[in-house]
């Protein structure tokens, strides 16, 4: 099967376009991205783990997304939500991008959800 066509949802992207303040830091002005834009998400992939100094280690389930190879998206952007081909709703919480991977035929990316 390939990536194209597991790409059965349909994700809104946001990206802050804030302007610079008089601190130098940028102000949060989150802008849509345009249309929603095909893609798979998926709750965890249990792919991150975290050691300890005294010898624990910690797997956190990362939750991903694969998206088209020509998306324009930045670990800079935030993912506002994740709808199926009928509109429902998958996931409605504001997911943060950590990671932009670039695969022969898709983005991959890694998703947290906090700020």
């Amino acid at each position: 099967m390939s990536a194209r066509s597991r790409m059965t949802m349909r994700a809104t992207f946001e990206r802050n376009n804030g302007a610079k303040n008089t601190y130098g830091g940028k102000d949060i002005n989150w802008m849509l991205l345009g249309d929603p834009i095909p893609c798979y998400a998926w709750a965890g992939s249990g792919a991150k783990q975290t050691n300890f100094g005294d010898g624990a280690t910690v797997t956190i389930d990362m939750p991903g997304m694969i998206v088209p190879l020509s998306t324009d998206v930045t670990p800079k952007d935030r993912v506002l939500n994740v709808r199926d081909r009928r509109s429902r709703t998958i996931f409605s919480e504001v997911m943060y991008i950590d990671h932009v991977s670039r695969r022969s035929t898709h983005l991959e990316l890694r998703l947290r959800d906090y700020a």
